[in-house]
């Protein structure tokens, strides 16, 4: 979904967005997280950026989510 919406997909956004606002309504990592969704959809791949002030929990999952982008963009045709 992150993919798609760094690529446009209006649907996709929308969906990050409400994903984005109930997460960030949970307290912990989850809100962690849901703040550091508008940088991955604007590209931003630095997981140290990323993850700073970040729970371990969070970190992690920002960890698994990284590598799984870099491996579908590096299989995305030019």
């Amino acid at each position: 979904m992150i993919n798609a919406a760094s690529d446009g997909d209006v649907q996709a956004l929308s969906m990050l967005g409400s994903m984005a606002q109930q997460m960030s309504q949970t307290p912990g990592s989850m809100q962690q997280f849901a703040v550091m969704l508008k940088p991955l959809i604007d590209g931003e791949r630095d997981l140290g950026k990323l993850t700073k002030n970040m729970d371990e929990q969070a970190r992690q999952l920002m960890e698994g989510l990284l590598s799984e982008l870099s491996s579908m963009e590096n299989d995305k045709p030019e």
